[in-house]
Parts: C-alpha cells; sequence; structure tokens
C-alpha cells in the first residue's frame, strides 16, 4: 500500500490514480485523519462481501460448501442423460 500526504497527492494525483487502476491502494495522511484510495472494481468488491455476510447464516453456508466433499456431487454429464 503506497502512503503519502494529502500535499503529495495533490501534487501527483494523475499518478495516483493509475497507481490505483493497476491495483495498488493508496493511503493519504492528513493531520486531521487519513483517507484511502481504491479502485472502482476493489471498492465494488468489498461492499458485495459486505452485504453477503451480512445475510443471516450465509458465512455458515459459504464455508459449509467449502468443506463439501466434491466426489460425493454428481457430475452434470450424469444427471443430463437422465433428464
Amino acid at each position: 500500500m503506497i502512503s503519502l500526504s494529502v500535499t503529495d497527492a495533490r501534487l501527483d494525483f494523475f499518478n495516483i490514480v493509475k497507481a490505483v487502476q493497476n491495483g495498488d491502494a493508496v493511503t493519504i495522511t492528513s493531520k486531521d485523519g487519513n483517507a484511502v484510495l481504491v479502485s472502482e472494481d476493489e471498492w465494488n468488491g468489498v461492499w458485495e462481501t459486505l452485504f453477503f455476510l451480512s445475510i443471516p447464516g450465509m458465512l455458515k453456508s459459504l464455508l459449509d460448501s467449502a468443506n463439501e466433499n466434491v466426489s460425493k456431487m454428481e457430475r452434470w454429464e450424469e444427471i443430463r442423460e437422465t433428464l
């Protein structure tokens, strides 16, 4: 993560935006508090994660499915043959 003062950020804003678009996150520091600049894709990912984790039981469901034994699943080809 890149960290720089608000004064330095102001002087080189175009290049900072380019760095963020290329996957870097930037912390902009000031005496009144800090800010973080991330890409739109990164921000949307954060919101999507927060949305899904706000659904009661979703985390448990995700963890359960991640631990599910894949060998017990039926293959699509086998299911399609029965239709």
